[in-house]
Formats: C-alpha cells, structure tokens, sequence
C-alpha cells in the first residue's frame, strides 16, 4: 500500500502475470481509498501518471489519468468504504527489445502540475515516485 501527504492511497496495484507481447499495451490497474485527513489539496483535480521505464531510466511509455470513482467524483467527496478502480494502459515504443522494465507511479495536481509528496505509513515524507514493481515486455 502506497500513500501520498494529502490523505490519498492505494489498496492494491494488479500488474501483467506474464510477458506483454509486442504491439499491445501494458495494462496496470490500481485501486485508490481516502486514508484519512482533509488536506485541501484532496478536493482539487489530480492526476496519477503509470510510467514504463528502462535501466538507464528512461521514460519510456506513460499513461496520465485524473483520479476518479466510477460515478467520476474526486477523492475529496470519497466515501470511507469507496475503493475504486483506475485502469492504466502503457504503449511501449514498437522498437523496444524484449525485457524487464520498472513502472512507477506519481500522483500530481492537474492544473498546476505540481507532484504530491510520497509518505511512508507513520507520514514521512519519501519522495514523489514510487516503484510499482516491473513487467515483462516479449516478442
């Protein structure tokens, strides 16, 4: 479980069991939930990014989407029990060898840009970025 200084989480993140093949994407799904506290900057409009990245770390593909419930409301008017779900879908450049590759999640606010802060469970900050694990790009 991940969680951002703004009172946001995850509850699980689902990444691909076996290699993705070439020319489709790398499908990621993370479930979010309110943890707790009303910092103002959770009723803004924010935006998580799934990046796909190589050893040099390149950016490599990436998926922005804002971070909505399935009636399309935002965290800040969530429920305690809401967990829902967001689907991230990552396009490989064509020309990308077969491999391992690292995906990392950022959550941002939309309209300034700005990357949320990153917190450890006892609410210490630890960065922007965190490491979802990796997929298996194939043939």
């Amino acid at each position: 479980e991940l969680g951002w200084s703004l009172g946001l989480g995850t509850v699980e993140v689902s990444l691909p069991p076996a290699p993705v093949p070439r020319g489709r994407p790398v499908p990621v799904v993370i479930r979010w939930r309110r943890t707790g506290g009303d910092d103002p900057a959770i009723h803004r409009p924010l935006k998580a990014r799934v990046a796909l990245y190589d050893e040099a770390d390149n950016r490599l593909a990436q998926d922005d989407r804002r971070i909505l419930n399935d009636r399309h409301v935002l965290p800040g008017e969530w429920g305690p029990g809401d967990r829902p779900l967001n689907v991230y879908l990552l396009w490989p450049p064509a020309d990308l060898p077969p491999g391992s590759y690292r995906l990392r999640l950022l959550v941002y606010d939309e309209e300034s840009l700005a990357p949320v802060e990153l917190v450890d469970p006892a609410g210490n900050p630890v960065g922007f970025e965190a490491e979802l694990g990796r997929a298996l790009l194939g043939e």
